[in-house]
């Protein structure tokens, strides 16, 4: 007699990270983690939100961790999330609780928000890399997002309010970013907003960096920092982003340069600097918009 098939949503969640084909599973209502999901182990996944509203409107549905459990677990295979709402995805006390941990993959995220999240949201090594088009990564704690020896694209992102670590930290990965918001997110020590280093490169369309704070003394880029690698502002924008200096005062500094750094478009006046790089003008191979 065939088992019979799981009906709630976390069960249909955990059938469908094993499946051996490709598989797409439609959510309709939201779910809450007992237990950890197991690794992902189908080829291609892709998880989509079909929730409604009393009214009968779409929204996003939400996956809760809890603020227990970890989410995605994916070696080698193509995972793709839409229309979600992914929040308490908490690391602590030693556990790795990240939403999406991926090695040699490919992750595209469309129209998620992300928010009450602590000690990373998405993990990425490897592979083919994150796309991320259209979401939203909102007052989440200890950075957001982390890619090392890949590549990343964001389109229509915003990043807001997330503290205590940098947003988007990359080594040796290039990142092409258009039309993205990163509004009042502290760090530590370094780039509440973005930070490349070892090799990296990252170019920017019509980004906005606004309001973004590093609060520790002796820590640089209140925005972006460039370590030994590249980066683009193509027709950006930026404002009030700020380091704190000897004394407890705040002082004007959107980039940290220590690389090549080249703008296309209006050139900040000040809070460009630097212990060693070059700042040049330069329109040729900005990102299409």
């Amino acid at each position: 007699m065939a088992a019979a098939a799981p009906t709630t949503p976390e069960a249909r969640l955990r059938a469908a990270v094993t499946k051996r084909g490709t598989t797409v599973l439609r959510l309709t209502s939201d779910l809450r983690l007992t237990a950890d999901l197991p690794a992902v182990t189908c080829p291609s996944l892709t998880v989509t939100g079909n929730c409604r509203t009393v009214r009968g409107r779409s929204r996003r549905c939400k996956i809760d961790g809890s603020e227990r459990f970890p989410g995605f677990l994916a070696m080698s295979v193509n995972l793709t999330l839409s229309n979600l709402e992914v929040t308490g995805f908490a690391s602590k006390s030693g556990k790795d609780n990240t939403f999406v941990r991926s090695v040699s993959g490919a992750i595209t995220i469309r129209n998620c928000l992300f928010t009450k999240n602590s000690g990373g949201v998405i993990d990425v090594t490897g592979g083919d890399g994150l796309k991320v088009e259209g979401s939203s990564f909102v007052r989440n704690e200890g950075g957001v997002i982390e890619v090392a020896y890949s590549t990343m694209e964001a389109n229509d992102v915003l990043f807001q309010a997330n503290t205590g670590g940098t947003a988007v930290g990359l080594i040796r990965t290039g990142l092409i970013c258009r039309r993205c918001v990163f509004e009042n997110n502290t760090a530590k020590t370094q780039a509440a907003a973005v930070a490349v280093g070892s090799a990296g490169g990252i170019r920017f369309s019509r980004c906005r960096f606004i309001g973004n704070t590093v609060t520790e003394v002796g820590g640089r880029g209140g925005a972006v920092t460039v370590g030994g690698s590249y980066g683009q502002f193509c027709h950006c924008q930026f404002e009030r982003n700020t380091i704190k200096v000897a004394g407890g005062t705040t002082r004007i500094e959107h980039v940290y340069i220590n690389g090549l750094v080249e703008f296309c478009g209006k050139v900040p006046s000040t809070g460009m600097n630097g212990d060693a790089g070059d700042l040049q003008v330069n329109c040729k191979d900005c990102p299409s918009a």
